[in-house]
């Protein structure tokens, strides 16, 4: 078994990703003042899943991005969204308190 050296980066990344890491508690203490916990974890997933379903398809299947997919994608966003009724309104209610 070798014993490898961390470069410098390595442990830039390191640092990086355990503020990430610890800050993300302290911003939700933060967001759990303001919001109540449903709509805190809507609003943290409906923030970050399209970013990583965007990297996740051009960095690991190696798709393209076309304007016509994207817009395909909101627009089913977008009508689940309304379908549902029960969702929008609690939504919005909160979103303006």
């Amino acid at each position: 078994m070798t014993n490898p050296k961390m470069s410098a980066a390595d442990w830039g990344v390191i640092m990086l990703l355990s503020l990430l890491w610890g800050g993300a508690f302290f911003m939700i203490e933060l967001g759990l003042r303001g919001f109540p916990p449903n709509t805190l974890v809507f609003l943290r997933m409906a923030l970050a899943v399209p970013p990583m379903l965007l990297i996740l398809g051009v960095v690991a299947l190696n798709e393209s991005i076309e304007a016509k997919k994207l817009a395909g994608a909101a627009l089913i966003a977008l009508g689940l969204l309304a379908i549902d009724g029960r969702l929008w309104p609690k939504f919005s209610a909160s979103a303006s308190a």
